[in-house]
């Protein structure tokens, strides 16, 4: 499809995305072209929206193959906390077999822009596979429209494990230890005491 028409939904698409990923370290690689390329890959903790959606709207091209790297990335990043895989996409070619069983125990949601539900049968054939999400963002849909849509999508990420945050390291209390220790020392004084004088 014309990456222009995708535009809106794209930004509607990532923006959903977005809320639901709040809390996470998220891996973006954006595919455009040749298979063999290695895409442009970024790191976000959390996801940033504003230079993500520069980058994206560069690398959207007609040609593009984003299963190309699925079993790469997965395959890297499963034992570094990878919980779940997005992938977002405005075709419906099926996914190679062995991008599937690469993913295999890792849950692939995906995500078509521009497709009806009847028509992204490829798409979710390999979310079912691993147990992922599948929404398809209709090509006149507006933000309201969009997060009806994504609906399962966002349910299963908003559901991932975040990491509880740690209190800040801080200096112990010299004075409150000092304190603590001296009304130790006289309450077991004044034990020994009592004791002699029986």
């Amino acid at each position: 499809r014309e990456p222009c028409r995708l535009d809106p939904l794209g930004l509607h698409s990532l923006e959903l995305l977005n809320r639901s990923l709040d809390g996470l370290a998220v891996e973006v690689r954006l595919c455009g072209g040749d298979a063999d390329a290695a895409g442009d890959l970024q790191r976000y903790c959390p996801l940033d929206v504003a230079p993500l959606w520069s980058r994206w709207k560069r690398a959207m091209r007609r040609d593009c193959s984003v299963w190309s790297k699925l079993g790469q990335d997965v395959r890297r990043l499963r034992g570094r906390g990878l919980q779940s895989v997005v992938v977002v996409t405005a075709g419906d070619e099926e996914a190679p077999a062995d991008a599937v069983a690469a993913a295999l125990g890792v849950p692939v949601h995906v995500v078509v822009l521009g497709a009806s539900g009847a028509s992204s049968s490829g798409a979710s054939a390999i979310a079912a596979a691993t147990r992922g999400a599948h929404g398809a963002v209709e090509l006149e849909a507006d933000a309201v429209a969009a997060k009806v849509q994504l609906g399962n999508v966002l349910r299963a990420l908003r559901g991932l494990e975040r990491q509880r945050p740690t209190a800040p390291n801080r200096e112990p209390d010299m004075d409150f230890l000092r304190r603590r220790a001296a009304r130790l020392i006289q309450r077991q004084a004044r034990a020994h005491l009592r004791r002699r004088r029986r």
